[in-house]
């Protein structure tokens, strides 16, 4: 009877120890352009990892005007320009559309539907509001909830349930496309602009 009991004793801590915290995310209130501050891509010249880094200025009350700098680690590749931003999602590959046609590194298909992020911070956002069992949504600038955040505006196939495990993998597989010397240290806020 004692050994059975311990055997009990020592399956309830087991079981207790394997049963974890509910993982809570709540909602920046980023929209996408949040994350706009650097943007992976893939050279034009080489075909190895770039980035792409964005600033802006308010050149009115109502218009914002969009500097960029693409620069290869791999070739040495540069190139700056001024434009407008835009995102599109073509039929095989999102692309960032910045006045030139620039296909972005952190990309791949789940299900059949394309998936993409811009850096490391915007996959581990996406990555943490599709794991977490507790979800909040954040408040906006003006005191609000936002139903423009990036979060908010997610494709419903990413938030289901079904394709949790799926989205979770195609994550990780972006993830793993990072090199190294991009990789963002833990904790680093996104920019907003």
């Amino acid at each position: 009877m004692g050994i059975l009991l311990l055997r009990n004793n020592a399956f309830m801590r087991r079981s207790h120890q394997q049963k974890s915290e509910p993982s809570r995310f709540t909602d920046p209130g980023l929209r996408i352009t949040g994350y706009l501050h650097e943007v992976l891509v893939e050279c034009s010249n080489c075909s190895e990892c770039a980035v792409v880094r964005c600033s802006t200025e308010y050149t009115d009350e109502s218009r914002r005007r969009w500097e960029w700098r693409m620069v290869c680690h791999g070739c040495g590749h540069f190139s700056n320009w001024t434009d407008g931003f835009k995102k599109t999602e073509g039929p095989f590959q999102p692309q960032l559309v910045t006045g030139r046609e620039l296909v972005l590194w952190l990309r791949t298909r789940v299900r059949g539907r394309p998936l993409w992020v811009f850096n490391e911070r915007h996959l581990r956002d996406v990555r943490g509001y599709v794991t977490a069992s507790h979800r909040g949504r954040g408040r906006d600038g003006v005191g609000g909830h936002s139903s423009r955040s990036m979060i908010a505006t997610l494709p419903r196939w990413i938030v289901s349930a079904k394709n949790r495990d799926d989205v979770i993998r195609g994550l990780t597989r972006l993830l793993n496309r990072i090199p190294e010397n991009m990789r963002e240290p833990p904790g680093t806020p996104a920019v907003s602009v």
